[in-house]
């Protein structure tokens, strides 16, 4: 079959004011117009609310905003039933940089060791020692230490793992960094909690975890696997105990408060620069 050559394109933005349902609906009026293929704008899962579509986040999947595969599948029946073809627009060489985005999630957390770390363009080994199997990324608006002390990077603790937040970015600490988050003050937790409390052996255990996970910058390929299975199970642990312990939901509370520091006191941010400087 010789291939099919578009005579008249019509280009759709679809957002969330512009469903699959809504450009099938379309279609007749476009036939009539004398169209004789729809281009469409990226479909791909984007960032929640996206207006254009090119900052995608799932390469995997149809972006729910626009409607289901089912609809989609509509929609293209709809082309083809008045003989019309449909045009996809894909972004291939770029991604969103996002928290939305598990991709680079996962690569900003495991480094060179991640599932995606060669989907993304990443010199590993730059010139600059400091940096090798680090991520430079061009974020703050000001020096790093007024941005500390201003309390414009936070530490926080959400689902299971911990991050920290600049505005509205938001970046994984890396997994070997929570034991220096969860031994602070842990006189503190042992006041609360008797070394025979079932919680505070699971939260020794989870400590353990952390301590047996590999460097990830020495990690055999075949061994990534495991890493990120032991990673899942530590956060999965980590989640479990801090909603079933009040103890440990309020030592973990109170440290993250310690190590956001308070301003006007440059000593107290002395904790969260050691994490931040570790990242690796």
């Amino acid at each position: 079959m010789p291939p099919r050559i578009p005579v008249a394109v019509y280009r759709l933005q679809f957002h969330q004011g512009m469903r699959f349902e809504d450009a099938r609906g379309l279609v007749p009026y476009l036939k009539d117009l004398g169209v004789s293929d729809l281009y469409a704008s990226p479909i791909l899962q984007a960032r929640r609310g996206s207006t254009h579509g090119y900052d995608v986040t799932d390469p995997t999947r149809l972006n729910p905003e626009l409607g289901t595969e089912e609809e989609f599948d509509n929609l293209s029946r709809q082309l083809q039933a008045h003989g019309m073809g449909l045009l996809l627009d894909i972004v291939p060489n770029h991604m969103a940089a996002s928290s939305e985005n598990p991709w680079w999630m996962d690569m900003l957390e495991e480094g060179p060791g991640s599932a995606y770390g060669a989907y993304f363009d990443v010199d590993w080994h730059p010139p600059s020692r400091f940096l090798d199997n680090r991520i430079l990324l061009p974020l703050l608006g000001t020096a790093y230490a007024e941005a500390l002390e201003n309390r414009q990077l936070t530490l926080a603790f959400e689902d299971g793992g911990f991050f920290v937040r600049y505005f509205d970015t938001k970046l994984p600490v890396a997994p070997k960094g929570y034991r220096q988050i969860l031994e602070h003050r842990l006189d503190k937790l042992k006041q609360n909690l008797t070394p025979e409390a079932p919680a505070f052996q699971e939260f020794e255990g989870i400590l353990s975890a952390i301590d047996r996970l590999p460097e990830r910058a020495s990690l055999l390929v075949e061994k990534a696997g495991e890493r990120r299975l032991s990673i899942t199970a530590i956060k999965e642990r980590l989640r479990n105990l801090y909603n079933s312990s009040e103890e440990v939901r309020r030592f973990a509370e109170q440290n993250v408060w310690v190590f956001n520091g308070k301003t006007g006191v440059p000593a107290s941010f002395r904790f969260l620069d050691r994490l931040l400087s570790d990242q690796a």
